[in-house]
């Protein structure tokens, strides 16, 4: 599991691996794709090569 921030609800949320929706490793680090506890599709940029983790919502209905 990891934290990732909801826009939606202006929190920190916990994603769990059952949330995971596919990982792809970039030049510019891991794009990690989930389900956030809100029901929208999010991606989380994360990894060594990454300067900050950035979690966005991508604006998928669930």
């Amino acid at each position: 599991m990891f934290l990732a921030r909801c826009e939606k609800l202006d929190r920190d949320t916990l994603i769990w691996a059952s949330d995971l929706l596919g990982i792809v490793n970039t030049k510019d680090g891991m794009v990690v794709r989930y389900r956030c506890v809100c029901g929208e599709t999010a991606e989380l940029l994360t990894g060594s090569r990454s300067d900050v983790r950035v979690s966005v919502h991508l604006g998928l209905a669930a």
